[in-house]
């Protein structure tokens, strides 16, 4: 076969190897940096055999043939290192770093691109080498010709393979495009965006714990309907104070409605809601004490109020007697016949309960009637003790 049929061969051979990995394959990106190792590979082998020509004539090697041998290799290693390196992180789950950096756009692009740059550079300078070298054309015109018959008989097979090193550079050259098209395309489709590894916060709209409780609470609600309170609705969830079975049940509650539907509301100049006579006639909490007034309410009927609740004091702890200087006070809160004539100071409501000061009291006027010597006032002036 002459040169110009090995010529030919190698421009089919690009399409044979195209359709036999499309047929093992499906994935074009992995397609591609095979193409990609492939066609470098052959390049830097024939530029080795350029090189080692020129090293056994002496000529060389000379700086095109190492530079193409470095550019071939270092494309041969970043296929392969697209090419291995998401197919670990997808099989084996292994370079998890490195495979989400080559998924950032800006690193696929410096990489694939970095790529199609050298290979372009390279197959220009080698097609313009090896067509336009002198010896390729007449081997009798090669600056080298008198190192004899043998030399310039060798001359044709190495131009020819050098020009077959250029066209393994395009070649790769094209699969390096078609994996920066391949880029772009997934860059526009947004297939290259990866989420953010922390998701954002979003408001939850219910709680699943909340949600049950109330499904609970809707099975055993009485059929009666509940009575409106002015609870956010959180509270209303969790207050069955309003219920027959609960202990803080009070029949007696001082609610929003009244009780007693036969009141007579005073007029509006009335600062109170209620009448004095019906206020101290509706005294009917479990905490208050039995009316002692008898002017008679401003209401046609006041009957139907329900009895006290007895006491909560299960201890006691409220059933001490007054203190000492109050035995002779009353139940009552009006004021007695023997106090209203006598200069004797009255006792309030608040204070009949606790006086802490009457015990000290009672005990000053015990001494003072016995003829005990008063307190002296503390001073420091007469102090004789040690100094």
């Amino acid at each position: 076969m002459d040169q110009s049929g090995t010529l030919v061969f190698l421009l089919f051979l690009p399409l044979l190897w195209i359709v036999w990995l499309a047929m093992i394959i499906s994935k074009p990106a992995i397609i591609f940096h095979i193409s990609q190792t492939f066609f470098n590979f052959l390049a830097m082998a024939c530029f080795a055999s350029v090189a080692s020509f020129q090293a056994k004539w002496g000529i060389g090697p000379s700086g095109l043939s190492g530079f193409a041998i470095f550019v071939s290799v270092t494309g041969i290693f970043l296929s392969l290192f697209l090419l291995f390196v998401p197919v670990v992180y997808e099989k084996y789950d292994k370079l998890i770093r490195l495979a989400r950096t080559l998924k950032e756009v800006r690193v696929g692009f410096i990489l694939v691109g970095s790529g199609c740059i050298f290979s372009l550079l390279i197959a220009f300078i080698t097609t313009i080498s090896a067509w336009t070298e002198p010896g390729c054309k007449n081997a009798d015109n090669d600056p080298h010709a008198s190192l004899g018959d043998a030399f310039t008989s060798a001359l044709p097979g190495w131009c020819s393979t050098k020009k077959a090193g250029a066209i393994f550079f395009w070649l790769a050259f094209g699969f390096w495009l078609a994996s920066f098209i391949l880029l772009i395309i997934d860059w526009r489709s947004g297939n290259l965006t990866s989420p953010p590894r922390d998701l954002p916060f979003t408001r939850p709209h219910s709680d699943i714990e909340e949600g049950e409780e109330v499904e609970a609470a809707d099975t055993h609600t009485n059929p009666s309907p509940p009575t409106q309170h002015p609870h956010t609705p959180a509270n209303q969830q969790y207050d069955n104070s309003n219920a027959s079975a609960s202990p803080f049940a009070d029949s007696n509650r001082l609610s929003a409605a009244p009780t007693n539907t036969n009141t007579t509301y005073l007029p509006s100049i009335n600062t109170n809601r209620f009448s004095t006579a019906d206020s101290s006639a509706n005294r009917t909490s479990a905490y208050s004490t039995a009316p002692t007034t008898t002017t008679a309410p401003t209401t046609s009927t006041n009957t139907g109020y329900a009895t006290s609740r007895p006491s909560m004091d299960a201890y006691g702890a409220f059933s001490d007697p007054a203190p000492s200087g109050f035995g002779g006070v009353s139940a009552s809160y009006a004021p007695t016949a023997s106090d209203s004539g006598s200069g004797a100071p009255k006792v309030s409501r608040t204070m009949q309960y606790a006086d802490p000061y009457a015990a000290v009291r009672a005990s000053l006027a015990t001494s003072t009637a016995t003829g005990a010597p008063a307190p002296t006032k503390p001073s420091y002036e007469p102090y004789t003790g040690y100094r």
